[in-house]
């Protein structure tokens, strides 16, 4: 059984690079991270999965603003260990975090190859698919708590 446990924002960029093509956000690296939630599986001493949420409005027109709202973001997955169940394993540390904190959305970008995996949590579409430059074509998406 897996669990993710909270993680030193450092901890999580490697990966997030690796997997996602890029590392942390400018609002990662220019404010104080005080509610911001860093979760990561460690697993034979090597992080495996991550995810990082954080209090932020989901973008309008996507939706009328909902106060509590939270960003998920770099959800990342080893390549070794995907097909485990880690991504849920975090998505769920992340919602924990979320609610302990009185969060009553959340939302992300996912990635469309991901956008099932939302789906089976929940997540429901809330606007158009939008390229990004970096990680290509993305979906909002968003989950009332």
């Amino acid at each position: 059984m897996f669990s993710a446990i909270p993680v030193a924002a450092e901890l999580t960029y490697p990966l997030r690079r690796q997997v996602l093509g890029r590392g942390p956000t400018p609002a990662e690296l220019d404010c104080a991270l005080t509610d911001w939630g860093h979760y990561g599986v460690i697993i034979d001493g090597g992080v495996a999965a991550v995810g990082v949420t954080h209090p932020r409005a989901l973008p309008v027109p996507a939706g009328r603003p909902v106060p509590g709202s939270w960003r998920i973001i770099g959800m990342a997955v080893d390549q070794g260990f995907r097909r485990r169940g880690l991504g849920t394993v975090v998505l769920t540390a992340l919602l924990a975090h979320v609610r302990s904190h009185s969060g009553r959305r959340v939302w992300c970008q996912a990635r469309v190859g991901a956008a099932e995996f939302y789906r089976r949590h929940g997540f429901d579409q809330v606007a158009a698919q939008r390229d990004d430059r970096i990680a290509g074509p993305q979906l909002l998406m968003s989950l009332l708590l």
